[in-house]
């Protein structure tokens, strides 16, 4: 019954007895009108503040009595829509018993409740031991956040991480810098309350140090010319190894004269180094070895240059780091002596010039020298 008057019902008892024998009696029974508390909300469940959206159903009703559970007044508001937000400000989920007792005039009831479920505020926040930096850029991330207990980090580079506090290395392998949006999503474990965050990290481009040259071992005094193949960079800065520095703007190639000072006959390695570093500090370096022989340098003397037929010669041997010698005394005759004697001889009528070769060998095979020098022998008389 939904009207809003009372409706009366007329029960009538109608008795007979076995010889028909009969009697009727009537009673009236009032009936009040029908009374509901009903109401629907859009979302139970939230996250603090939580703005509920309360839609009054309710029928024949003529007073209400609204208790939003979390401590507010009781209120009597009978419009059809009413708002109301819950707030949390703990640290666990809290459950607010949303009741709605209704009344009407006659003094009929009808109680209805549901449960309005509020998470705890959650904010999603984070630090890092850097914002910008050289490639390749390696960031630790560290979470602030309050109450989350999902994480969704996107790096803006194609990768993401699930984990609380990750580390990720970003990459540019441009010329320009190169900004990544790092956002971090957090979430309640039933994935009702949701926040973002996002920060930029900027990468610098890399910078890659590179060079070449043509030989990497030779003999002393060894020149070398190294061709600088760096990318990226804008100043650059050559350490040859052997206390020599320099730094320079340009790329252009770098010539340098190597000498093996060690004086034991052996060879020596001269780490040459290329730094490379553009505007924002960041660097590459690359370092290779030059590897030079002891200088070799042939030399000898003579008894004398100029003399008559036949004239014996005596040769000093005056080189230095030499191993296998080879003399041409420039008459056809050869020796492999250090410091060999030889008689030149002229039976024509005018001077004759011998030029003598000294051609000497290292003791790595590699490095050689020569030098030679005229002998005169004037005619046989």
């Amino acid at each position: 019954i939904r009207d809003r008057h009372d409706t009366v019902f007329t029960v009538m008892l109608v008795a007979t007895t076995n010889e028909f024998c009969r009697d009727t009696a009537f009673f009236d029974m009032v009936i009040h009108p029908y009374i509901e508390a009903a109401f629907t909300v859009d979302d139970v469940v939230g996250c603090t503040p939580f703005d509920v959206e309360i839609h009054n159903e309710s029928i024949g009703v003529d007073d209400y009595y609204w208790d939003f559970g979390d401590g507010n007044p009781i209120s009597n508001d009978p419009s059809a829509i009413i708002n109301h937000t819950y707030l949390n400000a703990g640290g666990s989920t809290a459950v607010f018993p949303l009741q709605l007792i209704v009344t009407n005039d006659e003094g009929c009831s009808d109680t209805m409740v549901r449960n309005i479920t509020i998470h705890p505020e959650i904010t999603a926040n984070f630090s890092t031991d850097g914002l910008h930096g050289c490639h390749p850029l390696t960031v630790t991330f560290t979470d602030l956040s309050v109450n989350a207990v999902n994480y969704l980090w996107d790096f803006g580079d194609g990768a993401a991480s699930v984990e609380q506090s990750p580390v990720h290395t970003f990459s540019n392998f441009g010329t320009t810098d190169t900004v990544y949006l790092v956002t971090l999503t957090t979430s309640t474990a039933d994935g009702e309350c949701v926040m973002s965050v996002s920060w930029p990290i900027t990468v610098y481009p890399q910078v890659v140090s590179e060079f070449t040259f043509p030989y990497a071992q030779g003999c002393g005094p060894f020149e070398v010319t190294f061709e600088n193949l760096s990318l990226g960079g804008d100043s650059f800065t050559w350490d040859f190894g052997d206390g020599t520095v320099v730094n320079t703007l340009l790329a252009d190639p770098q010539t340098h004269i190597f000498v093996n000072t060690l004086g034991t006959g052996d060879p020596q390695d001269f780490d040459v180094s290329l730094l490379a570093e553009n505007v924002y500090g960041c660097t590459s370096e690359v370092i290779k070895t030059v590897t030079v022989y002891p200088e070799i340098v042939a030399g000898f003397d003579v008894s004398d240059t100029v003399g008559c037929h036949p004239m014996p010669v005596d040769f000093t041997n005056l080189t230095i780091g030499g191993n296998t010698y080879v003399w041409d005394f420039g008459d056809g005759a050869t020796s492999n002596q250090i410091s060999p004697s030889h008689v030149f001889t002229n039976t024509g009528t005018v001077d004759s010039v011998y030029t003598v070769k000294l051609y000497t060998l290292a003791p790595n095979n590699t490095c050689d020298d020569s030098i030679f020098m005229d002998i005169r022998v004037h005619p046989y008389i």
